[in-house]
């Protein structure tokens, strides 16, 4: 029994430590995304990936040496907390750090920053081990932002580019989808806005469409919840509702 406690001990610690190095690494790359470096963004962000991966094997080896030393299981009554908050956009000049809503389409340019309760502890009793969704769906959503802005900045690799991002944005919708079933949260927002924008650089109207017109619910669900004011600057929300409203380019009259 002691070496079991021992062991389940050893993987806590290694967990935490993994833990606390993937959020160091993904704040990183969100403080590099804030002064337009995306390349050292994407690798940062990769790394805290790699990071919590391990944190998650290390819960997995937890919870197995927990369920050996007791035939008790014990509800999900207590899960370690995690605070996300946004980043600034990154300037686009000297003075302004809110994006041109003037331009064609709008892209939400903001990251996120994973602040862990450190005094928190997370309940080994758990009947599940703890695969850390949110702050992995963070991360993803990161990386896909990274791929986005250096699409948007460098336009011989954009295809390529918007691509992973589409690929990384998907990764971080799956994940939230599976964690709450429904969008509920900015970064559920900011993902539909962002994919609508590639599919529409991909000239992909259908799609662009339906997934601005997913963001029109949810803008309208946080508008009603009244919280949209709150939690998404007055430009974001202009740049949100000129998607919104966008109309698809009339493809039949072009030709």
């Amino acid at each position: 029994p002691d070496r079991q406690r021992n062991n389940m001990l050893d993987c806590a610690a290694i967990k935490t430590e993994e833990r606390l190095l993937a959020t160091h690494m993904n704040n990183e790359g969100v403080r590099n995304l804030e002064i337009c470096q995306y390349h050292k963004a994407a690798e940062c962000f990769r790394e805290a990936l790699t990071k919590f991966t391990l944190a998650v094997q290390e819960a997995q080896k937890q919870h197995e040496a927990f369920k050996s030393t007791s035939q008790t299981t014990f509800p999900d009554t207590l899960k370690p907390e995690t605070d996300c908050h946004w980043s600034s956009n990154p300037f686009q000049t000297d003075s302004q750090e809110c994006p041109d809503v003037n331009e064609n389409i709008f892209v939400y340019r903001r990251g996120i920053y994973i602040l862990p309760h450190l005094g928190q502890e997370e309940n080994i009793n758990s009947s599940r081990p703890n695969t850390f969704t949110t702050e992995s769906a963070a991360v993803v959503y990161n990386l896909g932002l990274a791929y986005h802005l250096l699409g948007e900045n460098n336009k011989e690799d954009q295809s390529q580019n918007f691509r992973k991002a589409m690929q990384f944005y998907n990764i971080a919708a799956s994940i939230r989808k599976q964690r709450l079933g429904c969008p509920a949260d900015l970064i559920d927002i900011a993902i539909l806005n962002n994919l609508g924008q590639i599919h529409h650089e991909f000239a992909n109207y259908d799609l662009s469409r339906a997934c601005f017109d997913q963001l029109a619910k949810g803008l309208t669900y946080f508008h009603q919840c009244g919280v949209l004011e709150h939690c998404v600057c007055q430009c974001d929300q202009d740049g949100f509702m000129m998607n919104v409203m966008m109309k698809s380019p009339d493809i039949a009259a072009a030709a």
